[in-house]
């Protein structure tokens, strides 16, 4: 069949051992390489100070059109917000699947929204939002992004524990993307959810 690779031809085993490793090395150079000239054509054009001391954040900034194809148009994000948002694609297809899914289906509770990647998306998509966050600065990012999208008349924004609101609210959809402990998880030894999260409730 045609998505099948030919069998190698005898006599032509291609690199193995040392000449293997070293056809490793000259890929990983390239790679290297390749990375070094995007950073100096732009990816850390107009970084802001604060990213620039910590390399763990430089990585969004160079896909920050990924999480809002309008950033230059006057996104904020928070530093959790750039390892936690939805990128813009993901959150425009799971609104086209709510829409899709829940024909008759008008408000849209996003239970955790942070600084509002699926709001703005449900929103796009002609639904009314209810963007409920624990954090009253993420909060203001959100509705300040909202604006940047012209659909913050379309959301409004609560501040709350939604697992305390939760019983009081009213909606068609609950979209639930809880805080997931952000990037650190990469470097723990044991993952264990106890240290994803805040065991007695958010300090207030």
């Amino acid at each position: 069949p045609e998505y099948l690779l030919p069998d190698q031809p005898e006599g032509d085993a291609g690199p193995s051992g040392p000449e293997e490793e070293e056809v490793r090395k000259k890929k990983k150079c390239r790679k290297a390489g390749k990375i070094q000239r995007k950073w100096r054509r732009g990816w850390g054009q107009d970084m802001p100070a604060d990213m620039k001391e910590e390399p763990g954040l430089a990585k969004y900034w160079a896909q920050r059109y990924r999480l809002f194809s309008r950033f230059d148009e006057g996104i904020r994000l928070d530093h959790e917000g750039w390892f936690s948002v939805t990128p813009e694609r993901i959150a425009h297809h799971i609104a086209v699947r709510v829409k899709e899914s829940f024909v008759d289906a008008h408000l849209v509770i996003d239970a955790f929204c942070g600084v509002g990647g699926n709001a703005i998306q449900f929103a796009l998509s002609g639904k009314r939002v209810i963007g409920v966050d624990i954090d009253a600065a993420r909060l203001a990012l959100a509705r300040h992004n909202a604006e940047v999208y012209g659909v913050a008349d379309r959301i409004d924004f609560l501040l709350g524990d939604f697992l305390q609101l939760a019983p009081r609210l009213r909606g068609d959809v609950v979209f639930l993307s809880p805080p997931w402990g952000g990037p650190d998880y990469l470097t723990a030894e044991v993952f264990d959810i106890r240290t994803m999260i805040q065991p007695e409730g958010y300090p207030l």
